[in-house]
């Protein structure tokens, strides 16, 4: 019976280019995480609130490895009350867990100045503990603008980095000038922004929902026209029903038709100032999905309503690579290059990959 010369060419160059999908898939990076400490302030005001703070940080440090948490972002409102040295001690302490673990940020937020909400008051303590000496030597940091309220960060998540960008409380054109200049300085990295004021929950009648005045200059002048900003993390509200809300997610098209997920979370109109409510944003780029948790460590469990847990679709190819994978074909020979024939071999479903 003569050799089945064409199902054997036909054989191995299908089986090499599956491969080279498959090699495509097994390039990407196992899931990541980045973790979200909303306004902390009244567990930096009082002894009695502040093992919510510890247990947040202590319970990142122990999950570092577990998880693959590759960057904490604090929206703000690090502290209640911006003059207090004794918050500002407090905060220092908790953050200070993170040191050598993980990289992290920590934008001010409008309790951070010496007087709440006064940016002419001065934020000298917010300077003294999370200005740029605090980052000096880590290989992640990027730096600061000068007077040191704004912080950029590269996020290594494993064959991918991220351009990670804190903005002042309600920052000003100028500092959104600086910060345009670290993207500029960065091409094709996808951004994320973190800042204090930016999207806000409805309030108590269930209206009102979406970016603030400053969220609305943030995104025209910032966001929207850079198509690489993904996504955006913030604080600052709480005043959905009875007070007790603090959660929001909305989408918005940039200038290049492209989504930008814009995520909102504040706990602390709950009990004990916020009972250690974090956001866990787990990226999962084998399957196209960026999965949100809302869990407490303080309490040990998850709150589980559709505000505090939902999975957001994103091409990861597509949108940071800039190209679909690809299937490559190979023509071979019998005997050439250590190909010795083809195997057969059965691919099911649940094994894609293989």
């Amino acid at each position: 019976m003569p050799s089945p010369a064409p199902r054997r060419t036909l054989v191995p160059t299908a089986v090499l280019a599956l491969s080279a999908a498959a090699g495509l898939a097994s390039a990407q990076p196992a899931p990541y995480e980045i973790v979200v400490l909303p306004d902390t302030q009244f567990y930096s005001e009082t002894a009695s609130r502040f093992p919510n703070f510890l247990n947040q940080t202590n319970w990142v440090r122990d999950n570092v490895a577990r998880r693959n948490i590759r960057f904490v972002s604090h929206v703000g409102d690090i502290v209640q009350n911006g003059a207090v040295l004794a918050e500002w001690q407090r905060a220092d302490q908790a953050m200070d867990i993170l040191d050598g673990v993980v990289p992290y940020g920590a934008v001010p937020g409008n309790h951070d100045y010496n007087i709440t909400g006064l940016k002419s008051s001065g934020f000298n303590n917010y300077v003294a503990n999370f200005g740029a000496a605090r980052y000096a030597g880590r290989a992640w940091y990027g730096g600061s603008d000068a007077d040191q309220r704004q912080h950029w960060q590269r996020v290594d998540v494993g064959g991918r980095t991220y351009l990670h960008i804190g903005l002042d409380w309600q920052p000003s054109s100028s500092q959104l000038t600086w910060a345009q200049n670290i993207i500029n300085q960065n091409p094709g990295l996808p951004v994320i922004v973190s800042t204090h004021e930016y999207v806000q929950d409805s309030d108590g009648s269930g209206l009102g929902a979406g970016r603030s005045s400053s969220g609305e200059f943030i995104w025209t002048n910032f966001v929207r026209p850079n198509p690489n900003a993904v996504m955006t993390f913030n604080g600052h509200f709480h005043r959905g029903p009875n007070g007790a809300d603090g959660e929001t997610y909305i989408i918005s098209a940039n200038s290049a038709n492209l989504p930008v997920h814009q995520l909102h979370s504040d706990y602390q109109a709950y009990p004990n100032g916020g009972d250690g409510w974090l956001r866990l944003n787990r990226f999962d780029e084998r399957h196209w999905t960026v999965s949100v948790k809302t869990w407490t460590p303080s309490l040990n469990q998850y709150q589980q309503d559709y505000n505090s847990q939902f999975t957001i679709p994103l091409d990861f190819g597509a949108r940071f690579d800039n190209q679909p994978a690809s299937i490559r074909s190979f023509a071979l020979q019998h005997g050439v290059a250590g190909y010795a024939g083809p195997q057969d071999t059965e691919l099911t479903p649940a094994q894609p990959g293989a």
